[in-house]
């Protein structure tokens, strides 16, 4: 590996030449692209969630429950993903994307685990364009309509979950993550 120190940049959408500008020479880099932190980071989250009638309504913008999402434990299993591919070096890793989740699970699977693990029914209602401007008015806007084209788009090699799988072995998938985090056990 080379000698340049580590150097941790941030961008926005729009801002690729200066995110590409900022990499360029690096041997290795750890590109987190989660569109929805920034949609969320003023959210009070009590507003996603409602309790009606000891249920608990999880209220979500476009996402019908078949839709699949790649699940990962961020605090606890980033980091052995990142380390084994520094590990492994650059001579194996260089050009490669490697998507760093445990799991693709429909949004169903996720309601069902959550009910499953709290003892408290959860039920997923998806917000049309309308609902959406009455819960969340500053959030309703153009990148947020244009989010249907999936979380990882049509890059095949993003889709391939194994890759994580074979770096972190242990990798918890959502349900036992949902049982340390939110269970009642």
């Amino acid at each position: 590996m080379s000698q340049n120190p580590l150097i941790v940049v941030t961008g926005a959408t729009g801002a690729q030449e200066d995110i590409k500008n900022a990499l360029n020479g690096a041997d290795i880099v750890w590109l987190n692209t989660n569109f929805w932190d920034q949609l969320l980071k003023d959210v009070d989250f009590g507003e996603e969630e409602r309790v009606k009638n000891g249920e608990i309504e999880v209220a979500i913008y476009a996402l019908e429950e078949n839709i699949k999402l790649p699940m990962i434990d961020v605090d606890a299993d980033t980091d052995p993903i990142i380390a084994k591919i520094i590990e492994e070096g650059p001579a194996k890793w260089n050009g490669k994307k490697i998507p760093v989740a445990s799991e693709d699970v429909p949004l169903k699977h996720i309601i069902d685990v959550l009910t499953k693990v709290t003892g408290i029914t959860h039920k997923l209602r998806t917000l049309n364009d309308e609902d959406n401007a009455k819960v969340n008015p500053a959030k309703n806007n153009e990148q947020v309509n244009q989010m249907e084209f999936g979380l990882f788009g049509k890059d095949e090699e993003l889709n391939d979950i194994s890759i994580s799988k074979k770096l972190h072995p242990n990798i918890k998938n959502f349900e036992q993550y949902a049982h340390e985090t939110y269970g009642n056990d």
